[in-house]
C-alpha cells in the first residue's frame, strides 16, 4: 500500500514541485493551501507523513503543527516542518517536529527525509511490539562505533526497554564480555579485521555453556570510501565458514529493521 504524505504550503509552485516528486517516488501525495485545509485532511485520512510550511494565511504553521498535536487522530503523526526561515527549526524541534527542511530544497533532499522518516517510524512499531510482547534481552555486538550504533542505543535503552546492548570491540574484549556474562544474542562482524570470524565463533563453541548461545553473523559494507566493497563470492565463503563453525545464522547487512527482527525472532 502506498504510503500517504500531506503537503501543506499556500506556496502552489512548491506544493505542485513536492506532489510531482512524491508521485514519481510512489507515494499517494495530499495537498492543501492552508493549516486548516490540511487539518481537515488529516482527520479524515490516514496521513503516514505531514509537511508543512509555516508561513500561511489563515491557519499558519505552527498553530496547524498545534491543532494535529492536540488531535488524538494525529498527535503521533511525523511532522516535517519546512520553511525559509532557518532560525525556526529550533523552536519546532523542541515542539516535537520529526524533521526540519530549509526552503530551497531539492527532491532528493525531499525523498531523503521521507524515507528517513518512514524508515524511523517503522522501527518505532517495532519497538513497541518488541515492548508489548516483554520481551527481555541482553545483547553484545561486536561493531565499530558509528552514528548507526550511536541512535540505535538511544532508541532501544529508553527507561522502559527490557533490552539491554552492549559494544565490544577485538576479540579479546568480545571474549571477556561473553565469557563474564553470556548474552541472550551475540552479533559478530564477518568483515571484523583481527581474526577470521568463523575462528571466534568456534572458540565460542568451545565452551560448553556457550553450545546453545544465538550467535548472529552480520556484514555490513564498508562506510569509508577509501576501503573496497567485500565481493559477494568472498562473502559467501565468509557466510559458509561461520556456518560450518557453529553460528546461528547469517543475516547479511545489520539495520536497525533487522536487529529488530532478529530480536524479535530469538526472543522465545
Amino acid at each position: 500500500m502506498k504510503k500517504k504524505i500531506l503537503v501543506v504550503d499556500d506556496e502552489r509552485d512548491v506544493v505542485q514541485f513536492m506532489s510531482r516528486k512524491l508521485e514519481r517516488a510512489n507515494y499517494m501525495p495530499f495537498i492543501a493551501f492552508d493549516g486548516q485545509d490540511g487539518f481537515d485532511i488529516a482527520l479524515v485520512q490516514d496521513i503516514d507523513i505531514i509537511f508543512t510550511d509555516i508561513v500561511m494565511p489563515g491557519l499558519d504553521g505552527y498553530n496547524f503543527f498545534k491543532k494535529l498535536r492536540e488531535s488524538k487522530k494525529n498527535a503521533n503523526t511525523p511532522i516535517v516542518v519546512f520553511s525559509a526561515y532557518a532560525n525556526h527549526e529550533q523552536t519546532f524541534r523542541e515542539l516535537g517536529a520529526s524533521d526540519f527542511l530549509a526552503k530551497p530544497f531539492d527532491g532528493q533532499a525531499l525523498l531523503d527525509t521521507v524515507e528517513r522518516i518512514l524508515k524511523r517510524s517503522s522501527l518505532q512499531k517495532t519497538i513497541e511490539t518488541v515492548k508489548e510482547q516483554g520481551i527481555s534481552r541482553r545483547i553484545v555486538i561486536q561493531v565499530e562505533q558509528s552514528q548507526f550504533i550511536q541512535d540505535l542505543l538511544t532508541l532501544i535503552q529508553a527507561p522502559d526497554s527490557k533490552i539491554a546492548i552492549k559494544t565490544v570491540g577485538h576479540q579479546d574484549e568480545l571474549l571477556n564480555e561473553v565469557l563474564k556474562a553470556p548474552p541472550d544474542i551475540l552479533f559478530l562482524d564477518a568483515l571484523w579485521p583481527d581474526i577470521p570470524t568463523y575462528k571466534t565463533v568456534k572458540t565460542l563453541r568451545s565452551y560448553p555453556f556457550l553450545k546453545n548461545l544465538t550467535i548472529l553473523v552480520y556484514a555490513n559494507q564498508p562506510e569509508d570510501p577509501k576501503k573496497k566493497n567485500v565481493k559477494e563470492s568472498q562473502l559467501e565463503k565468509i557466510r559458509t565458514q561461520c556456518l560450518e563453525a557453529g553460528a546461528t545464522s547469517f543475516i547479511g547487512p545489520l539495520t536497525q529493521d533487522a536487529l529488530f527482527s532478529v530480536i524479535a525472532e530469538y526472543g522465545g
